[in-house]
């Protein structure tokens, strides 16, 4: 089947970049700062949370601190992930979407505990949007017509 692009219109597409981050004794804070300057469309995909192999037997406490205002001080952490070796050495998270900027802190423990993710970017595509079947020449017979799928509908 042969299908041709007739016309160009833009579509939204995300750019997905892996991300990926430590905390540890000697780093217990990250902050998730978009790579990609300028860009006010980013969020970060929390995948998964694990500890490292040389942790040890011990909890280990992730969460996100609330952002730096002056308006509201009473804010507290919120806990992601309590993670202990020989009980839960890893948490898969599902459906996790965070805004920049994002600081992760391991509260407890010390580590190291791994997070990765995805880092995603919307973006505007000019592509080619309407597809058509060519027509087939006249003195040539299509073979086409004998493999075509009943209920579809190609544009004119």
């Amino acid at each position: 089947m042969n299908l041709s692009r007739t016309s160009s219109t833009s579509e939204k597409a995300t750019l997905a970049l892996l991300w990926g981050c430590e905390l540890s004794q000697e780093k217990p804070t990250w902050t998730f700062r978009p790579q990609k300057a300028g860009k006010q469309d980013c969020t970060l995909l929390l995948n998964t949370i694990c500890l490292g192999e040389k942790a040890k037997e011990e909890m280990n406490l992730v969460e996100i601190l609330p952002p730096a205002s002056q308006d509201d001080r009473k804010r507290k952490p919120i806990t992601l992930a309590s993670l202990r070796a020989s009980v839960l050495p890893m948490v898969v998270l599902a459906g996790l979407e965070l805004s920049p900027p994002v600081t992760f802190q391991l509260r407890a423990g010390s580590g190291p505990v791994f997070l990765c993710g995805q880092e995603c970017y919307d973006t505007i595509l000019k592509t080619g949007a309407l597809w058509e079947r060519p027509k087939p020449h006249p003195d040539l017979k299509s073979q086409d017509s004998r493999n075509e799928e009943p209920g579809v509908a190609w544009p004119q």
